[in-house]
This record gives structure tokens, C-alpha cells and sequence, in this order.
């Protein structure tokens, strides 16, 4: 962006809030601030910018229904649970072990419907379109401390002892706030609760660190029946476009999803992309060094926001700076004027996150241009005097 069309949109632009409901919103940022899409560095996502290569996809990936190819579901399960093909060759007889759907946004709008009609207990700080879902089927929802991961911990312990009839959501790690457990206390809360009372385990963002989900080393018969773990493609991959995620769960449950979700949900080209970038363990290595890369590099260009934050968590694909409300919003309107779109997460009426995704560190002149851009304008950001 120019600094002349900076200028101009500094001029007209009134100092508004704009906090929309999800990150990578740059078409609703572009109407608010006057600058134009393309001309936007997003960093409000948690999203790798670094993708997967996509080469030509064949035609009849676009040409034919997409039904649940052998291919799609070998390399889902080679990626995903890597023990199910050590004792089983077949991929066809772990089918009805997981539901590939377009994005798990959508098994998050039906799981409240399919599910016992229990309360749930959610994260107090964390992913909100599981509190939405369920409060639109008027369930009641309860919160669990989600800053901190031994006050998390003390808290669903004491949940489950005085009503283990209820579901619980555990974001693995939690975005925003970063907290992680161990598949060990994810398998004993599960088994904890009532066998109709369900732990929800999103795990989103742990490919770069694929031992810790609940799904390695992990056959059918070894997981609690009472346990769904959701799978998201598009993060790691940086493929969100293409909306693809899983649901892991008994065969009841996932039965139960696929009448309730229709047939054909994941579309062509996106399971040809799948199978490619699932089954390329060579760039699935090398892109966890690149995004630890890109963090530390991201990290250090936002060292001024570091220096004046309360506290700073920082994650494989984004870190998340602890303001009060007021400074967090001044900051997030700053770097909007200059077309660097980040994510204020409010904690309560006096207290937010900024959340910052991560930038690219490759030396092509359109990573160096955009990086120079965002180190330029954090480095002359001002601040309010609290």
C-alpha cells in the first residue's frame, strides 16, 4: 500500500472498532477502512502462509461426483492415524472411523443436534462457534478457566466429579490462549465422564507437533466411544480455501453426522489436493521447520507490541499479546489504516487479546516487500499512555 493512499485513508477513515466475528474477513476490512482487497496483508488468521504447491489437477476431479475415492481415504488415514494402516491394509474397513466434511465449521453446527441433550463445558477463551451452536438449540453452557493450564485442569477435574453428565470441549491447543493437555488426561477425562457425555477435542492447530494429538499411535478399540476429535486441513496445509476437515469418532456418531451433513461434502479438486499434500511427508517435514521459522521471524518484527504487552503467548502459527481492551483496539486500528489486518479477541469489558498470525521469512521480493511494509509500520506505532 502506498503511503499517499495510507494518508488519504488516515484522512477519511473515522477511528471506528472493526472486530468481525472471524479472522480473514478482508472483503468486510476493505469496506470499513477503503482499502482494497488485494492490497491487504492478513495476519488475523492462524493460517500458514506458506502453502501447499498446487500443481494441474486432473479433469475429472472437477468432472465427476466426488464421491469418497480409495485413494482420498488411504491417504487420510496414512496422514491422520498412521497405526490403522500398520494393522490394517484394507482402507475400506476404517470407513465409518472418520467423516471427511467441507470445513468442520459444519460438524460443529450438527454435533449439538446429534448429541445427548446435555449441558456443555466450554473453554472461557477460545474458538466461540461451539457456544453458539449450542446455545441456539438452548442447552445451557459453562465455562471453564482456559488461561492457564493448570487452573483448566483443576477445573474439569472438579466438573466431572460433580456432574459427569455433561459434554466438554477441549481446544487442543487453545486458540488463542495456547493451553495444551496431554492425550493421557484427554483419554482419563473421557473415560470420566458418563458414557453418553461426550469430550470434544479440536485439535486445529497441532500438526506442527502431530505425536501430541490423540489420534497417533492410536487404534479404534484404544480411543473411549465417548470421544470425537476434529481435524482441520486448511491451517497447516494454508489451504482454508479449499474447506476440508475430519471428525474421528465411533461409528454410531459418524453414521449419525453423514445423514445428518448429505452426501458429496467434500468436492473434487479438494480431495485430488488432499491426496497429494497427505501423502507428501517430505513437505509436511519441511513445512514444520519453515512455520517454526516464520514464527521466531514474525516474533521479532513484532518486539515493539512484545515490549508493551502484560503477556504474550506465541504459538506455531500465531502469538497473541495481552492488552487492555482500549490499547489492543488502538493498535488493531492502527495497522488496519496501513492495510495490516490482525484480530482483537476481547477478554472482558476491560481486557483483550491481540492476536497476530505470522508472515512468510522466504527472501522473494514479494515476502521482503510485504515484511518491510509491517516492520516499518510497527516500528512507528503509537501507543496510549495507561
Amino acid at each position: 500500500m502506498t503511503s499517499l493512499a495510507i494518508e488519504k485513508t488516515q484522512e477519511t477513515q473515522e477511528a471506528k472498532p472493526f472486530n468481525p466475528l472471524h479472522g480473514g474477513n478482508l472483503v468486510s476490512a476493505s469496506a470499513h477502512f477503503g482499502i482494497p482487497v488485494e492490497q491487504w496483508i492478513d495476519l488475523s488468521t492462524g493460517i500458514n502462509p506458506e502453502h501447499y504447491p498446487i500443481d494441474k489437477l486432473p479433469l475429472s476431479s472437477y468432472c465427476a461426483l466426488p464421491y469418497i475415492s480409495d485413494e482420498f481415504l488411504s491417504a487420510v488415514t496414512h496422514y491422520y492415524t498412521p497405526a490403522y494402516i500398520q494393522k490394517n491394509t484394507n482402507p475400506k474397513k476404517i470407513l465409518n472411523h472418520f467423516l471427511a466434511v467441507s470445513g468442520t465449521q459444519t460438524a460443529i453446527q450438527v454435533l449439538p443436534t446429534l448429541l445427548p441433550a446435555f449441558p456443555i463445558l466450554l473453554p472461557e477463551v477460545g474458538y466461540q462457534e461451539y457456544r453458539q451452536q449450542w446455545q441456539n438449540r438452548a442447552l445451557p453452557t459453562h465455562d471453564y478457566p482456559s488461561m492457564d493450564n493448570d487452573a483448566a485442569g483443576l477445573y474439569i477435574d472438579q466438573a466431572i466429579k460433580q456432574q459427569p453428565q455433561q459434554h466438554i470441549l477441549i481446544i487442543n491447543p487453545n486458540n488463542p490462549t495456547g493451553i495444551a493437555f496431554s492425550k493421557e488426561k484427554l483419554f482419563h477425562w473421557a473415560k470420566a465422564l458418563d458414557p453418553q457425555a461426550y469430550l470434544i477435542v479440536d485439535e486445529a492447530f497441532i500438526d506442527s507437533t502431530p505425536d501430541n494429538s490423540v489420534l497417533t499411535k492410536v487404534l479404534p478399540s484404544d480411543m473411549p466411544d465417548n470421544m470425537i476429535v476434529l481435524r482441520s486441513f486448511g491451517k497447516f496445509f494454508g489451504l482454508a480455501g479449499i474447506r476440508l476437515g475430519f471428525i474421528f469418532a465411533n461409528a454410531a456418531i459418524i453414521q449419525q453426522l453423514e445423514k445428518a451433513i448429505g452426501i458429496w461434502q467434500v468436492n473434487g479438486p479438494a480431495q485430488a489436493i488432499a491426496i497429494t499434500a497427505l501423502n507428501d511427508s517430505a513437505w509436511q517435514q519441511s513445512n514444520r521447520t519453515a512455520i517454526a521459522k516464520n514464527a521466531t521471524f514474525t516474533q521479532k518484527l513484532c518486539i515493539t507490541i512484545q515490549e508493551k504487552c502484560v503477556r504474550v503467548i506465541h504459538s506455531d502459527l500465531f502469538s497473541s499479546y495481552y492488552f487492555s481492551r482500549i490499547q489492543a483496539d488502538h493498535i488493531n486500528h492502527q495497522l488496519a489504516l496501513a492495510g495490516i489486518l490482525t484480530r482483537v479477541i476481547l477478554l472482558n469489558d476491560n481486557k483483550a487479546i491481540l492476536r497476530i498470525g505470522v508472515l512468510s521469512s522466504q527472501q522473494t521480493e514479494k515476502a521482503k516487500k510485504i515484511s518491510n511494509h509491517v516492520s516499518d509500520t510497527l516500528n512507528h506505532l503509537r501507543f496510549i499512555e495507561e
